[in-house]
């Protein structure tokens, strides 16, 4: 067999938005690796982040990983891994 690529490491990561605490005012449903997270309007990217980040857990990980991207007082963006 001739190996034509390998595998990589990722990031994908969101708008900037001011807080990571603030709800964002979006709804609806997204899959990860066929792993549905739900968003309601009062979530935040911090709640986003946990949900994601509760889904790589236990038997059937989804193998992505959420994390909250500060790069200054007010420029926050969800990243995921």
């Amino acid at each position: 067999p001739e190996v034509l690529d390998v595998a990589r490491a990722n990031k994908l990561s969101g708008a900037v938005v001011s807080s990571p605490a603030t709800a964002l005012g979006y709804s609806g449903e997204f899959g990860i690796n066929g792993q549905k997270v739900t968003v309601v309007a009062t979530d935040t990217l911090n709640s986003i982040r946990d949900k994601i980040n509760g889904l790589n857990a236990g038997s059937t990980p989804s193998g992505v990983t959420a994390s909250v991207l500060s790069t200054g007082a007010t420029q926050h963006r969800l990243v995921l891994s």
